[in-house]
């Protein structure tokens, strides 16, 4: 594997689910110039008891409404730090390692931050990402992800004083120090109850503003709810796409750039691209790379059908020639068996994995 960009980072403020992603979602998977694979993370609603779920919920959506793309979706049941459903277990690494798209989405902020932090599977994630995979953080994922991160169950369900929280910190490699707010333009409060600023409300999100540590550099983007926020490092710049709009705080100027129009990665901080390494864990980043080289001289092997499938491809070709078509239905079929469709095209036959059809 040479020397590779980051792959995009998708930041959705709502909605994985809702019709009007299908556009988001075709966006980025025409993006990869191959068959979708995603891994969704259960880990920010691990604490549910349905978390399965909940990511169920996005893997229908994505075979249901995306097929022409035929997606490889597997659920990755990480939901917590401990036990066999731990953030730490390599026996739940394989699909990340597998994915081309990494996503995980809805549930507690904190929880996901605690959860992940330090974990084999968010810093495989991470090593993933940096090697060209796109990264999908949606609602609480995109909240977790940032310099610091709002606890918004602790303050709007549980009714502690206003703070923040640290997050991930998924930016600061790219010189970016990034609070993130879904749900930006929320009104699910009605005409009584103040709930943009994911949940938090104007009045208080002000307050909390007032909170933020004097750091140079610090910036809040907020998303609006089926709203997404594209970063593409190959290039520099974001996209915006959906229903709303995203909003820029910093240096106290607020700037909102409206879906379907597109911005420097640099009006968010000092962005720049790290070195390929850069903050990661050297260990881990040694056994990613050796796994994906392995998964791709795997892949490889298996886009090649095998001597015999050629040879019954070849022995086809004579009995259609012979219009036998007995033999030739035969044969057809026993290649199907070894995991190979034969199409009949104006110009001759041709294999296709059975995977891709």
């Amino acid at each position: 594997m040479g020397e590779q960009t980051p792959g995009d980072i998708v930041l959705l403020g709502s909605g994985e689910t809702a019709p009007s992603m299908q556009r988001i979602y075709d966006r980025i998977f025409s993006r990869l110039n191959q068959r979708p694979r995603v891994a969704i993370l259960e880990t920010p609603a691990g604490f549910e008891p349905n978390s399965e779920e909940v990511a169920r919920d996005v893997d229908r959506f994505l075979r249901v409404h995306l097929q022409n793309y035929h997606p490889q979706v597997t659920t990755v049941p990480v939901r917590r730090s401990a036990g066999p459903f731990s953030t730490n277990n390599p026996d739940l690494m394989g699909p990340i390692y597998e994915a081309n798209v990494i996503l995980t989405g809805p549930g507690s902020p904190t929880y996901a931050v605690r959860h992940f932090r330090d974990s084999l599977c968010w810093e495989i994630c991470r090593i993933c990402h940096r090697l060209g995979r796109t990264l999908f953080l949606s609602s609480a994922a995109t909240v977790a992800a940032g310099h610091l991160a709002l606890p918004v169950y602790e303050i709007y369900k549980v009714g502690l004083d206003l703070y923040w929280s640290d997050g991930l910190d998924l930016f600061d490699p790219f010189g970016l120090k990034l609070v993130v707010i879904p749900h930006w333009n929320n009104q699910s409060g009605g005409s009584g109850l103040d709930t943009s600023r994911c949940y938090m409300g104007q009045s208080r999100f002000n307050e909390l503003l007032d909170l933020l540590p004097a750091e140079d550099g610090l910036t809040v983007l907020g998303i609006d709810e089926n709203t997404a926020v594209i970063m593409n490092p190959s290039s520099g710049r974001a996209q915006v796409l959906g229903q709303g709009r995203a909003t820029i705080v910093r240096n106290d100027e607020t700037r909102e750039i409206v879906h379907d129009h597109d911005f420097a990665l640099e009006e968010l901080g000092a962005w720049s691209l790290p070195d390929a390494h850069s903050g990661l864990d050297p260990e881990i980043w040694s056994q990613t790379v050796q796994k994906l080289k392995d998964l791709e001289i795997r892949a490889t092997e298996e886009e090649t059908p095998s001597a015999e499938v050629r040879d019954w491809l070849q022995q086809r070709e004579r009995a259609r020639q012979a219009k036998d078509w007995p033999l030739s239905d035969r044969l057809r079929d026993r290649i199907r068996t070894h995991g190979w469709q034969v199409m009949d095209t104006p110009s001759g036959q041709t294999l296709t994995r059975l995977d891709d059809v």
